[in-house]
This record gives C-alpha cells, structure tokens and sequence, in this order.
C-alpha cells in the first residue's frame, strides 16, 4: 500500500475538493496548475535540520 500521499489526500478531503488542486506550502504534482513551492518561514529551520543525507549526481 502506497501511503505517500496520504496527507494531500486528507487535506483535499477537508476542502471537500473535487479535483487534485494545489495546496498552498506543499508540492502536489498531481495537481494540473502547480503554485510556487516555498516552505514557509516559520518551518524552514526544522525542515532544514531535519534532512540527513542529500542524494546528488
């Protein structure tokens, strides 16, 4: 069972949404029309301390 996005799904289920759109702080790229994706503010620290390992070419 694929649960990765488990989230989006419940956020559009709180919207009442009846299409994939887009959320606002997220990256949904089931959505047709994608908004800008800029963590915001207040989460960028603990986002940015939580990550520990970087896959690059």
């Amino acid at each position: 069972m694929d649960i990765g996005h488990i989230d989006i799904e419940y956020i559009w289920f709180l919207k009442k949404a009846t299409e994939k759109i887009a959320i606002e702080g997220r990256h949904v790229n089931e959505a047709e029309k994608q908004e800008s994706f800029d963590i915001p503010e207040e989460f960028a620290r603990s986002y940015q301390e939580s990550i520990i390992l970087e896959v690059k070419e």
